[in-house]
């Protein structure tokens, strides 16, 4: 009777499955040694181009000004929230969430990953909203692969090692990984290992990492043609720096950069070194709970949170600790670059200073990499659509 009720089982599994419209994938997870990254996909949805504009601007004028840059007719385009496996810090193997978008119909054009910009809550990652406004270039026939990365989507319990160069690229790599995993058991295999890694802010600097693990470990696996990265902090000493000297005022993003790095590092930092109430006894519930925008965020904290040790001329072990640890996730020093660079930044940024955007551009023209700056006269914010509407242009 058992053995009976197994096999019906089966059978209706077998049948949901052809009534899909999709070939079956085996969702079992992987085996220690098996090598899959692949877990599952969570949620699918297909939309129309106009509708998928709509839903990914949010802004009935921004999707319009979008639309003008886009091509005609737009592609009706399917979303996959993937989950897979992916290592934390300790090299212990997790479920990493993010989504892959790509046309219904038609050939695929090119396969481009594209790493987020600073996000709070974790109702804000690609997996959740189920689009992202890089996807858009999916409209256009490209394959856009979209991490949320670690501490975000089915993560979320994590802490995010934000700006932490390994685990930033690792996870992303993962997921493109995994990607193509899963078109393979799909039957529509990507067949070109090339791809192109754009991002902005955190995304920036998130696109560089990637280059460079990619470059460095997957050279015979995943062949990087081009990288787009705007308004992002490169090196993160450099960063610093600049704040201790004045020359920006400090964000949220400086006690989440304390946090991620104090994570992916494992420094062991008290924080009672780095902030002050009310961040001090509320970081955790504000910024590690990952349920909070930036905008929420920022008006609990204020505008005077970091403690003076981290000002001092004379750093105590924990602040000496971060700084080498925002020596090690910098990434413009110990490698060179193959693939061209393409760097966009604003020049009214106070948020991440123009200077940021010199200094990387600086450092690699004089190893003789490939690398184009462009400046935008606006700031952090104002550069975001500036910088969409970039990226639309290059790759349309």
């Amino acid at each position: 009777m058992k053995r009976l009720s197994f096999l019906l089982l089966a059978i209706i599994a077998l049948l949901l499955a052809a009534c899909s419209g999709d070939p079956a994938i085996d969702l079992t997870p992987p085996e220690e040694e098996s090598g899959a990254i692949f877990e599952s996909v969570s949620d699918s949805i297909t939309r129309s181009g106009p509708d998928f504009v709509a839903e990914t601007m949010g802004n009935e004028h921004l999707a319009m000004l979008v639309s003008l840059v886009l091509p005609k007719p737009l592609a009706e385009v399917r979303v996959d929230a993937i989950r897979y496996y992916t290592n934390d810090p300790a090299e212990k193997k997790i479920l990493a969430s993010g989504i892959v978008v790509y046309p219904v119909t038609g050939e695929i054009r090119g396969v481009i990953l594209a790493a987020h910009g600073t996000i709070g809550a974790s109702r804000e990652a690609p997996s959740e909203k189920m689009n992202d406004w890089m996807s858009l270039l999916a409209l256009a026939g490209y394959m856009v692969v979209s991490p949320d990365f670690i501490g975000y989507g089915v993560s979320k319990e994590l802490v995010h090692p934000y700006l932490h160069a390994k685990l930033t690229a690792s996870a992303s790599i993962d997921m493109l990984l995994a990607v193509r995993e899963y078109m393979e058991r799909r039957g529509t295999p990507i067949q070109t290992p090339s791809i192109s890694v754009i991002g902005y802010s955190q995304g920036g600097a998130a696109a560089l990492a990637i280059q460079r693990l990619a470059e460095e470990k997957y050279a015979e696996e995943i062949d990087v043609i081009g990288v787009t990265a705007g308004g992002g902090p490169y090196n993160l000493s450099f960063f610093f720096e600049q704040m201790k000297r004045g020359n920006f005022m400090p964000s949220v993003f400086v006690p989440m950069t304390i946090l991620g790095l104090n994570y992916g590092d494992n420094l062991g930092l008290n924080m009672a070194n780095f902030f002050i109430d009310p961040l001090l006894s509320g970081y955790k519930n504000w910024i590690v709970s990952k349920d909070f925008t930036i905008g929420e965020i920022s008006d609990r904290i204020g505008t005077n949170f970091l403690a003076p040790a981290l000002f001092s001329d004379q750093p105590n072990a924990d602040v000496q600790k971060l700084y080498e640890s925002l020596a090690d996730n910098d990434l413009t020093t110990g490698w060179t670059p193959r693939a061209p660079i393409r760097l966009i930044h604003g020049y009214m940024d106070t948020t991440v200073p123009i200077s940021c955007a010199y200094q990387a551009y600086n450092t690699f023209t004089q190893r003789g990499c490939a690398v184009e700056l462009r400046i935008m006269s606006s700031d952090h914010t104002g550069t975001i659509l500036l910088f969409v509407i970039d990226i639309l242009e290059q790759f349309t």
